[in-house]
């Protein structure tokens, strides 16, 4: 199992690669190929449970599919979403991170900039790993935009990277900025950064599992990629299976007892 020091020791050398996942059927997959990141994210709210954004997912529900996932990943590091409101204040993030370290979480990643210092560095001194999270902020967003396009927002986005590294987070993740933004505070920290709609000179990517493999098609933005058609593969075994139950060739003698 990779550590937290094993991931950031590979800034600079070669890219890190990184993807959402909520269950052990995936877990098992992605513990056989090269990824180096898995992370149970609060994106588990649209794509299994119907969600039209991530307030729904409850600390318990993160914390169960951690658990899920940790029985079937553990060649790289586990990443736990912190939820909506699950992190207001330092005492309510230390109380609800540590029910994702016990479920087999490596760290947590929470959402904000230099507002979140304080539950940042409390985690932190109780020895709990935090990857930071900006940009687009999906908990919070009312819609999806770019972030760091206007000065305002270029300098404040670059203000909160060196906070946040200063103050001891492991990475963080940049969603959607301006390619030359994400470079340049990718190039200005000492920990990785993980991309996502960021381009490509973060120290990473990430994408959503079901989203990559296109299983899920209810989100469709510029920056995600389908590596997959997995939907239409689903859709062809399941009306194989149908004609086959239903002409009465399934199940046949190979594969029924006597």
């Amino acid at each position: 199992m990779a550590t937290v020091s094993d991931i950031q020791a590979l800034k600079g050398k070669r890219k890190i690669v990184a993807l959402t996942c909520y269950d052990y059927t995936f877990a098992k997959i992605l513990n056989t190929l090269d990824v180096d990141v898995v992370l149970v994210g609060d994106s588990i709210g649209m794509v299994l449970f119907g969600e039209k954004n991530t307030h729904a997912v409850t600390v318990q529900k993160i914390a169960a599919h951690t658990a899920a996932v940790a029985k079937g990943y553990t060649r790289g590091l586990l990443v736990a979403d912190m939820p909506h409101q699950s992190y207001q204040n330092p005492e309510a993030a230390l109380e609800n991170a540590q029910k994702m370290i016990v479920a087999g979480a490596q760290a947590v990643k929470l959402e904000g900039g230099r507002e979140m210092l304080p539950q940042i560095q409390y985690l932190i001194e109780n020895g709990i790993a935090v990857v930071g999270h900006l940009g687009h902020l999906p908990q919070t967003a009312e819609k999806i935009r770019v972030q760091g396009r206007d000065e305002v927002g270029f300098m404040q986005l670059k203000a909160d990277a060196l906070a946040l590294a200063k103050t001891g987070v492991s990475m963080i993740v940049l969603e959607l900025m301006p390619t030359a933004l994400a470079g340049g505070i990718s190039r200005s920290l000492s920990i990785p950064t993980i991309g996502i709609g960021a381009g490509v000179e973060t120290d990473g990517q990430i994408l959503v599992l079901q989203d990559m493999l296109g299983l899920y098609d209810d989100f469709s933005p510029k920056f995600l990629k389908r590596f997959g058609n997995l939907k239409k593969e689903v859709e062809n075994s399941v009306k194989s299976y149908i004609t086959e139950v239903t002409e009465k060739i399934y199940p046949d003698a190979d594969h029924s007892y006597s």
